[in-house]
């Protein structure tokens, strides 16, 4: 049985709360409390809390809540409401220790599946949250896809020693290349990727895959 508790300025139907019960017969009760103290004085008191909502915490908020549950007991989980789920506040969130993610206008429906995901150790996001992850994703591709069509195979080679943080001398010794040319190619691939400098070139090389883990692990010869 799941015991689901709903804290912080959370706004709840009367209406909504009977069919919350009503449909779902494995949520033991429902209760709703106005602070974060009184939340863990719940948890620490009975049976373990697999499920929290919030709503209207700030990031350090959510961390202190989420420790502190997870040291009454590793089975309580948290699962935040938030305004707008956009890439950036989903990771902070997630970072900051929430198991699951929830809209304001979220249906009781979605409600029921974030509360008995958690539950089981799953993660839970809404909707348009993967929609737009989808999109970024998709974006991030097509950008690692451009910028490895333009680098020319010498250059994909040349960016591989550079990641080591060689300079241009080991980059022609490795490469059996001169200097000058190991210079050209460096060069060519700061333009290229519109990077400032030889780090930010790895960097966004890296994250857009043109760059392997394994092309960042020495060989027998480095």
């Amino acid at each position: 049985m799941t015991r689901l508790v709903l804290a912080g300025s959370f706004t709840v139907d009367p209406a909504n709360l009977a069919k919350l019960l009503s449909v779902a017969p494995d949520i033991e009760t429902v209760e709703v409390v106005g602070s974060v103290d009184r939340l863990c004085e719940l948890a620490e008191a009975g049976n373990p809390v697999s499920a929290l909502v919030y709503a209207d915490l700030s990031e350090p908020d959510i961390a202190s809540a989420a420790q502190t549950l997870a040291r009454l007991d590793d089975r309580h989980s948290l699962i935040v409401v938030v305004e707008s789920a956009t890439v950036a506040k989903v990771r902070s969130t997630l970072r900051a220790g929430a198991r699951g993610i929830v809209l304001p206008d979220s249906p009781v429906e979605e409600l029921l599946t974030a509360v008995r995901a958690v539950s089981a150790g799953h993660l839970f996001v809404p909707a348009p949250f993967l929609a737009s992850l989808g999109e970024r994703l998709f974006t991030l591709a097509r950008r690692a896809a451009d910028a490895g069509a333009r680098l020319t195979p010498r250059e994909a080679e040349v960016l591989r020693v550079m990641a080591f943080g060689h300079p241009n001398s080991e980059i022609a010794e490795q490469l059996f290349i001169s200097e000058a040319t190991a210079r050209s190619h460096v060069l060519n691939i700061l333009r290229k990727l519109c990077a400032r400098n030889r780090t930010e070139a790895v960097a966004m090389a890296y994250r857009d895959g043109l760059l392997a883990a394994e092309d960042l692990l020495p060989t027998a010869t480095e």
